[in-house]
């Protein structure tokens, strides 16, 4: 039985990283119930021992991929936000644009708004 780790003891490892860029990609082409732990793995040129050092589940892949999205999406958008000497509107407007965007591109974000 393999023993897994907790994701947050883990954070800065390259391979957590590495698969999840490859279960936005096959979240995005396959979707949440047609994909499964084999195709995340194979897509990140991984075993899948290896993923399973990093993941418990599917689940915790999505769930670790979502909020890695919403993440990078909230510090972008708080940066436009926080931007000194420009007008208030401006800076919403700029972050609601690159939030609207960043939506759209997001295979993960993508994928949740289809379910």
């Amino acid at each position: 039985m393999i023993k897994t780790v907790p994701a947050a003891t883990i954070e800065g490892d390259p391979h957590r990283a590495l698969v999840l860029d490859a279960a936005d990609t096959v979240f995005a082409r396959l979707g949440f119930r047609n994909c499964s732990l084999d195709d995340i793995a194979r897509a990140a040129g991984v075993s899948r021992a290896c993923l399973a050092l990093h993941f418990a589940s599917k689940e915790d892949v999505f769930i670790a991929a979502v909020d890695r999205a919403l993440t990078m999406f909230r510090e972008r958008t708080g940066q436009l936000l926080r931007r000194q000497g420009v007008p208030v509107e401006t800076r919403v407007l700029d972050a609601f644009c690159t939030a609207h965007t960043t939506t759209i591109g997001s295979a993960v974000m993508s994928d949740i708004m289809a379910a």
